[in-house]
């Protein structure tokens, strides 16, 4: 894809948009301070702020951006490593023999049958862990599904000639893997990444809106939960709640829209 297409697309420019203006700010410092508490509370919306303020004080447009970089920063280190883990345990059970082979696919069984969440939810209520433990164990959940379609793909190309050659003159399971199932699968790459995104910042901002991430920092489901107490003032609820929920719909849109035009959709066998 080249760079005219991904700025012709509407989805590529929403998600360049979401994923670029919030690093743009911490960068360049563009917003006030997400801490700030010196402005007047329940401000309309102004040059200076506009999305106006929050009950304490603080710039909206500021809690936005930076909810939007720990849910970005979130899916991608999920990602990144759910996607790792998803290939290493598809190509290896491709690349074992039978019997091996079948102690990979039950352990994708057994991750498969617990929702991702429950255990988040256990060890952030008796924890509450940093958000970067948080995403390593979101992504030692995630990466079975992707794992099996994986291991599908790995498997027909280890059925072919010259991978069977190649074992006949010695070659072993790390080079098998490297030479000729992972170039086979790499196409699934960007599939099995934003899947996994798609789900990671889906995951969390339900911790933010329970109430299970740490309070010293912005997300989006935590704006989301607090702004749920104003539901008696219209003006405010409408111009706190609509933005973080767009965004979040937004960033989940755009993932499912680029898996698509990768060569897939969302994969069979997730949860929603």
């Amino acid at each position: 894809m080249t760079c005219a297409r991904l700025i012709r697309s509407p989805s590529n420019a929403v998600a360049i948009l979401l994923l670029g203006l919030p690093w743009l700010d911490a960068v360049l410092n563009l917003l006030p301070d997400p801490f700030d508490i010196s402005f007047e509370t329940f401000e309309g919306p102004s040059v200076s702020h506009p999305l106006g303020t929050s009950d304490g004080g603080t710039d909206i447009l500021s809690e936005l951006s930076a909810g939007l970089r720990r849910s970005c920063a979130f899916g991608l280190l999920t990602a990144a490593s759910g996607t790792a883990l998803a290939f290493f345990a598809g190509l290896l059970g491709a690349a074992l023999p039978r019997c091996p082979r079948r102690l990979v696919e039950r352990t994708a069984d057994v991750i498969l049958a617990v929702p991702p969440v429950l255990p988040l939810i256990a060890l952030s209520a008796a924890a509450m862990p940093p958000a970067w433990i948080n995403a390593l164990i979101l992504a030692a959940l995630l990466w079975a599904p992707p794992s099996k379609f994986i291991l599908t793909a790995a498997l027909t190309e280890a059925d072919s000639g010259w991978v069977a050659a190649s074992r006949r003159f010695g070659a072993g399971p790390l080079l098998v893997m490297r030479r000729h199932l992972l170039p086979a699968v790499a196409p699934l790459v960007p599939v099995v990444a934003l899947s996994i995104f798609r789900r990671a910042v889906f995951t969390e901002a339900a911790l933010g809106f329970l109430g299970l991430s740490d309070p010293a920092v912005r997300t989006l489901g935590g704006m989301i939960a607090k702004d749920l107490q104003f539901y008696y003032l219209p003006d405010v609820w409408l111009r706190w709640l609509l933005p973080p929920v767009l965004c979040l719909s937004a960033l989940m849109f755009c993932a499912m829209t680029l898996a698509a035009r990768t060569g897939a959709g969302p994969l069979e066998g997730e949860r929603p």
